[in-house]
């Protein structure tokens, strides 16, 4: 398979990608929580039959494996509550979007206290992260969806760009 080719496939499948998270957002939310928890419980077992292979060959290897049972426990609330663990790491990622932008925010306020010059345009980013905190905290699930539809509109023009720039229909 030639450069070219290589890039017609990347160029549709982010295309594709695109397409789905934007006609689907909040499936792509519950599948990446749902993906994480497969993740676990597959490191769960492993953890589980590796613990118990060790304990087999020696008797010093006793007492259970913590981190599996952990591993395993999560995994499975994943798994089966998808949705609502969506909302929770939104609602995680709009306090740590508001603790940085207080953070920026008082960095701001101390740098002018101290002397020196700040620009009204460096108060955008951290009063910006601020508001996204507090939307996301308050809507999680719109959020998310939001989110989702954002990089799917960026993959799409992403994919369609790149078949342009490539000129990769001709070789269609």
């Amino acid at each position: 398979m030639n450069v070219m080719s290589m890039n017609i496939w990347k160029s549709v499948l982010a295309i594709v990608l695109g397409l789905i998270l934007v006609v689907w957002p909040y499936m792509a939310v519950t599948s990446a929580v749902v993906i994480i928890g497969i993740m676990l419980l597959i490191y769960g077992i492993v953890a589980f039959v590796l613990r118990s292979k060790r304990r087999s060959e020696t008797e010093a290897a006793r007492g259970i494996s913590t981190d599996a049972i952990i591993s395993l426990i999560i995994g499975l609330l994943l798994i089966i509550f998808p949705g609502f663990f969506a909302g929770i790491l939104m609602i995680v990622l709009g306090i740590i979007l508001i603790i940085i932008g207080i953070g920026q925010l008082t960095s701001l306020s101390r740098s002018k206290k101290n002397g020196y010059t700040v620009s009204g345009s460096r108060y955008i980013i951290p009063v910006l992260l601020l508001l996204a905190g507090i939307v996301m905290l308050f809507n999680p699930f719109g959020t998310a969806r939001a989110v989702f539809i954002f990089f799917g509109i960026a993959m799409l023009v992403y994919g369609v760009f790149s078949l342009l720039g490539n000129r990769a229909i001709k070789d269609l």
